[in-house]
């Protein structure tokens, strides 16, 4: 994902209510950010990287969800409501997310995968509630 990808926050949406009405699938968002300064999505990133940290992945999860409700991308204010204290030494993190999705070759954003593999184009995700049973 890409904190900035226009197409992102109906995806993201889709995929919380999935892993709602399911408790035998997860997801993992890797992000394709930079993880350097002059890159906007390595803020967001790495904030939501530190997030996930926590003990509570219900905070990292409700962060995530408004991130991607605002209208206008704020990272300042956003980030006043979901504080959390960033350890650089976890950037590396974000280092390997975006190494992985090179060699993934993840072109485009949002890209879904389903145990590994590419989703294809002619599926979207609100098919998969229907391609899992």
């Amino acid at each position: 994902t890409n904190p900035y990808c226009p197409p992102c926050p109906k995806t993201h949406k889709l995929l919380d209510e999935l892993l709602e009405q399911r408790n035998d699938i997860q997801a993992r968002i890797v992000f394709t950010a930079k993880n350097t300064d002059k890159d906007i999505k390595t803020p967001v990133s790495r904030h939501l990287m530190a997030l996930n940290g926590l003990a509570d992945k219900t905070i990292v999860r409700t962060a995530l969800h408004d991130w991607y409700e605002q209208k206008q991308k704020n990272y300042e204010a956003w980030a006043k409501v979901y504080p959390v204290h960033l350890n650089e030494t976890e950037y590396y993190k974000i280092d390997r997310q975006k190494a992985w999705c090179e060699m993934a070759e993840v072109t485009a954003t949002p890209t879904l995968l389903l145990n590994g593999y590419l989703l294809p184009d002619l599926y979207q995700l609100p098919d998969l509630k229907y391609m899992l049973e």
